[in-house]
């Protein structure tokens, strides 16, 4: 009965952690529309090469996309912060 409730409890934090991801992703896509359109629009989203284009173009997204990016967990803000130090921005 122990195992069962483990599982059960695992299984449950596992859907949570997924659903949250899920939601920061579509908010990531909604906040970067714009910077996709621009910057990246040739390549599928979720793809490589969508990452590697954002990666290329940081420094011209927007504030709104960087912050998006970063709650999705697609960058991390201390990347970000070196990025603004070295462009400095």
């Amino acid at each position: 009965m122990r195992s069962f409730a483990t599982i059960a409890i695992a299984l449950s934090l596992a859907t949570f952690f997924l659903t949250q991801a899920h939601a920061g992703t579509r908010n990531a896509e909604r906040a970067c529309a714009w910077d996709y359109r621009n910057f990246c629009s040739e390549w599928g989203l979720n793809t490589a090469g969508l990452n590697n284009c954002m990666r290329r173009n940081g420094r011209r997204l927007s504030d709104g996309c960087v912050r998006a990016l970063i709650q999705a967990g697609k960058v991390s803000k201390g990347e970000v912060q070196k990025r603004r130090v070295k462009y400095g921005r």
